[in-house]
């Protein structure tokens, strides 16, 4: 039975019992913990037994003098206080997405970007290929996805619906493009595939063919999200069927194909060099890191769509950390998913506050760095350390930074240290911008094996 599901008073009786037990395993007695955190023995007594549920600061005041996990008790309390509460049977709908893009069905909590997507539907009207271009950690594959796509889903021109492919390279692009366009036009998967994959004027013939069947209308979009994998990930020869796939099909009439492909800025150059011969009809539009009024509307409007509000300090503070690392924005956005969750259907987000936020970045930021230093052979970290991190850390001052940036090209560096970058920019540890590389978060100067390499290479 969930905890939801039990009797209120037994659910409160288990939770003060719980309590009760976690203060004799610590051998500590009413009176003592009255003393040492300055209550009244009565307060304690009254907390511990009565029909009321404790608060949550007392709550995490005791459990942190027990010795116990204020984490885990902080979550058990919120799930007492839903029980208690009678809301077991409403769904709590989190408004953020932390490090996951924001999806089509996400568009009603989608802010910040309502420019940029006015101006990429608009060029997708006006040109056949639309590429979208920018650091890691700007958010262009949410504004892909909740912004454009779930646009022009909702849009219906001279010519029809609109339907749109959504894919992703990986390793084989014409097998993911393959089963996107057996779905949308019900054919088998393995028919188009075969189709697609015979030559490069497949996929043009194919949809041809099914346009004339009277199937899917007479336009098509074809969204690429992370086109730099087809450098990273695809051989060469697929890369070359895949592209030129695209560009013989841009030239059909009949389906109209439009194409968005969505890029790295240090791959920009590489796509565009692969369209070149369309000889006009292509587009180029950079998405820059939010400005502090679309943080505003990021933060804000998700939570008021719900009935909740966020201290202006703690949007305040967030702010202040953007403008120094841009790359912090997911950080905290991570952090306030967290926190939602953990609240359940709560919605006083007054008492949450930008220290605690700070804090629960900087564990974040040390538990994926971690992750991801760990996951690299003994070589690749070394140069992490030293060529990347280590020089950034340098460029610090204090905790802020300086105006110095590292320049570094980062396709053009060795396969495999170029490798163990992108590895720690996918954990968003750092961004990488054209020829720059910063940081993600500051709190990765205080990362103990930065700080250790750090102290011995001062005394050098």
């Amino acid at each position: 039975m969930h905890q939801e599901d039990r009797p209120q008073e037994e659910t409160l009786r288990e939770f003060q019992g719980a309590l009760k037990t976690l203060l004799k395993n610590g051998g500590k007695t009413y009176r003592e913990l009255a003393a040492d955190l300055q209550y009244s023995k009565s307060a304690v007594s009254n907390w511990l037994n009565s029909p009321q549920l404790l608060a949550l600061e007392e709550c995490k005041r005791i459990v942190e003098y027990c010795g116990g996990s204020v984490e885990q008790w902080e979550t058990h309390w919120r799930s007492v206080k839903r029980a208690l509460n009678g809301s077991k049977n409403e769904k709590s709908t989190c408004p953020y997405r932390g490090f996951a893009p924001y999806t089509e069905e996400d568009r009603p909590f989608f802010y910040g970007r309502s420019n940029l997507i006015e101006e990429a539907v608009e060029s997708i009207h006006e040109n056949r290929l639309l590429i979208i271009s920018g650091p890691t950690g700007a958010g262009k594959t949410s504004l892909l996805r909740a912004g454009i796509l779930a646009r022009i889903s909702t849009e219906h021109t001279s010519q029809g619906r609109w339907p749109h492919v959504l894919v992703t390279p990986s390793g084989r692009p014409m097998d993911r493009l393959a089963e996107k366009l057996a779905r949308i036009y019900k054919k088998s998967v393995s028919d188009v595939t075969k189709a697609l994959t015979g030559s490069p004027e497949g996929m043009r013939d194919f949809l041809g063919e099914v346009a004339l069947d009277g199937i899917g209308g007479t336009q098509l979009l074809l969204a690429v999200d992370q086109w730099e994998e087809i450098y990273t990930s695809c051989e060469e020869g697929d890369r070359q069927h895949f592209v030129e796939s695209l560009r013989l099909a841009m030239q059909c009439e009949i389906p109209r194909i439009k194409v968005v492909a969505v890029v790295q800025s240090h791959y920009r150059r590489r796509g565009q060099e692969d369209f070149k011969e369309l000889l006009g009809g292509i587009r180029a539009l950079t998405v820059h890191y939010m400005t502090s009024s679309e943080i505003d509307r990021a933060i804000k409007l998700p939570a008021a769509a719900l009935g909740a509000n966020w201290e202006e300090c703690l949007i305040n503070s967030i702010k202040s950390h953007v403008r120094k690392w841009p790359g912090s924005l997911p950080w905290f956005l991570s952090v306030l998913e967290e926190e939602w969750i953990r609240r359940g259907v709560e919605r006083d987000m007054s008492d949450f506050c930008c220290h605690e936020a700070e804090i629960l970045a900087k564990r974040k930021v040390f538990e994926a760095a971690d992750i991801a230093y760990g996951g690299l052979t003994e070589k690749k970290s070394r140069f992490v350390l030293r060529e990347i991190l280590g020089k950034m850390s340098t460029h610090c001052k204090g905790h802020g930074w300086s105006d110095e940036k590292i320049f570094r090209q980062v396709s053009e560096l060795p396969v495999k240290k170029a490798a163990a970058v992108e590895e720690f920019a996918k954990a968003r540890l750092i961004t990488i911008d054209g020829h720059y590389i910063e940081m993600g978060h500051q709190a990765l100067i205080d990362w103990d094996p930065l700080r250790a390499w750090n102290q011995k290479h001062r005394r050098r």
